[in-house]
């Protein structure tokens, strides 16, 4: 078994401030992923007022869609970020959120 053995005068890799451009990145993506999946709790009166439902229907709207979302694609999804470059797993992912966040409100004047 051959194992590499960095010596003092090799530069680490990746390169520092390139290795905190990466944690900057991951963590701005974290955030929006961790406010999308918060910010329907905050809107349960408001949405239950509009649309007219019940508690049950909200519980079902809450948590079955995240759950339906983890169950049927987190397999799929897992897969692909293994087979996948880690840039190109991680534009194909956060992509789709930018993307329908960007175009949602031009929909609001559709209602």
């Amino acid at each position: 078994m051959s194992e590499s053995v960095r010596t003092p005068s090799e530069p680490p890799y990746p390169p520092a401030p390139y290795a905190w451009y990466v944690v900057g990145v991951l963590t701005f993506v974290y955030i929006f992923s961790f406010i999308d999946r918060t910010i329907l709790n905050l809107l349960v009166a408001p949405i239950r007022r509009d649309l007219n439902i019940n508690d049950t229907q909200m519980s079902l709207l809450m948590g079955t869609a995240f759950a339906f979302f983890y169950t049927f694609f987190g397999i799929p999804l897992g897969r692909m970020a293994d087979s996948m470059n880690r840039r190109s797993s991680h534009s194909a992912s956060t992509a789709p959120g930018f993307i329908s966040g960007a175009v949602s409100p031009c929909c609001w004047a559709a209602w």
